[in-house]
């Protein structure tokens, strides 16, 4: 990407947030835990907001540190998250600790750069 114009490079970065777009929509109809994509602007997504009334987004599953009962409450909802995409016929693609965010005791899947069609690619059993 690195070679090409300006032009190039924004219309790559444009057809990116057209495309996770495109992928947080079914996701919200399927409830799957992502935030709402209020709309895409040139080559800029705009997301829902997660976090608090008080502005302070939530924080990333990497930024805590849950102890006790608290590491469960915490990571079953990470399964049963990570699994509805699929229900929808897509995965997440690149499912990290820093693509989750903790809000009000559930986790949120933010950042959808490589999803993948679960039924249309052939690889995508091993994601």
């Amino acid at each position: 990407m690195a070679s090409r114009s300006t032009f190039g490079r924004q219309a790559i970065v444009g057809q990116r947030a057209k495309a996770e777009f495109g992928a947080l929509v079914p996701a919200v109809r399927g409830r799957v835990p992502v935030p709402y994509p209020v709309q895409v602007l040139d080559t800029e997504l705009l997301l829902e907001f997660i976090g608090a009334a008080d502005e302070t987004a939530a924080p990333h599953l990497a930024e805590t540190r849950p102890v006790g009962r608290r590491v469960g409450r915490a990571v079953r909802p990470a399964g049963a998250g990570a699994r509805r995409p699929g229900r929808e016929g897509f995965a997440h693609g690149d499912l990290l600790a820093y693509r989750l965010m903790v809000h009000d005791g559930r986790l949120v899947m933010i950042a959808f750069p490589r999803v993948v069609d679960v039924i249309a690619n052939p690889a995508a059993r091993s994601t």
